[in-house]
């Protein structure tokens, strides 16, 4: 499949500034890597548990995850959104569309 960008700017006087989607996924991996109470879901066959979509510079995420038995899944998912939300615009400038979370099980 070929990677999309997402345009930082119009073309200044040095070029065009441009990000792949893989960027986002990989920013999106790291920031749940740092949660203790989340983790990236076995992807399927075929499929990734973090995906990103870039269609008219706008940045759509999909990811799949384990929660930790006992806490409170909204409340997580909600802070989860959050922190990816603020760690992509921190890192590169850009707002990200929409975060969409799937919990496909638990951490024991």
């Amino acid at each position: 499949m070929a990677n999309t960008y997402a345009i930082k700017e119009e073309v200044n006087e040095y070029g065009l500034v441009a990000l792949t989607d893989g960027v986002f996924e990989t920013i999106t991996a790291i920031t749940v890597a740092e949660s203790q109470s989340v983790s990236v879901a076995d992807a399927a066959p075929f499929s990734k548990a973090i995906s990103c979509k870039v269609k008219d510079n706008l940045i759509n995420l999909t990811l799949d995850i384990k929660v930790k038995r006992g806490v409170k899944v909204t409340e997580t998912i909600e802070k989860l959104q959050e922190k990816i939300f603020n760690t992509i615009y921190s890192m590169t400038g850009l707002k990200v569309n929409k975060i969409d979370i799937r919990v496909t099980n638990f951490i024991f």
